[in-house]
């Protein structure tokens, strides 16, 4: 198991996010064509993948296929990519996913927001708070247009020992530049719109790790 630490300082480069296949005829997860993707992701060096993240149809996944998916997955890129799990849902469902992924082989837990619901910050923080205090790898928080995430927010969950990266998807620069300014490098960072990529000098900061997500295999 990667100390979060040591996994902090690894998330740099690019970060693929892989779709679960599923069988037309049964919609049952088609795991040989999982493992073709998971294998051809990890031949070619991919430094991280994600498994069941919204694209992953996290949602659409039993408890069972969750661990299955998480437990090959890990059989596959061990040794050759760093493994990253989706878990969410309501608190107590996360934190048995977040358990489940961690007891099956992810080196990092994704934490994603809630589903159709506006959290107060103080219940958000909670949230992602029991769910990170649930595992001993890395967790990754995951942010979400229509929720609020202030700098003030980052900045409180980086109290949390194995908070170590933050995944930015509401493509704000600025927001995120003000994030960066605030939290620097106390937090790895993952990056949906690409905003390094825009090369803005305001918010390219000496020592912080950002991580551009490669696209969905």
């Amino acid at each position: 198991m990667l100390h979060p630490t040591d996994l902090k300082h690894r998330l740099c480069g690019a970060l693929a996010f892989a779709p679960t296949p599923f069988r037309p005829n049964d919609s049952e997860i088609d795991l040989p064509g999982f493992r073709r993707n998971m294998d051809c992701l990890a031949q070619n060096r991919m430094p991280a993948v994600c498994v069941a993240g919204f694209v992953g149809e996290y949602s659409a996944l039993t408890p069972g296929e969750y661990t299955e998916l998480v437990k090959t997955a890990a059989g596959i890129t061990k040794g050759r990519s760093l493994l990253v799990a989706g878990a969410g849902g309501g608190t107590r469902l996360a934190c048995e996913a977040a358990k489940a992924g961690q007891d099956n082989g992810a080196d990092c837990i994704m934490i994603l927001p809630p589903y159709l619901v506006q959290p107060t910050t103080a219940g958000l923080i909670e949230h992602f708070r029991a769910i990170a205090q649930s595992v001993q790898v890395g967790v990754m928080i995951h942010s979400m247009p229509g929720i609020s995430f202030t700098p003030e927010l980052v900045e409180t969950m980086t109290t949390v020992p194995n908070i170590i990266a933050y995944k930015d998807e509401l493509g704000d620069l600025r927001g995120f530049g003000e994030i960066v300014d605030r939290v620097g490098d106390r937090l790895a960072y993952v990056n949906a719109g690409g905003v390094f990529e825009t090369r803005d000098p305001e918010t390219e900061h000496e020592g912080c790790q950002c991580r551009n997500p490669a696209g969905s295999y």
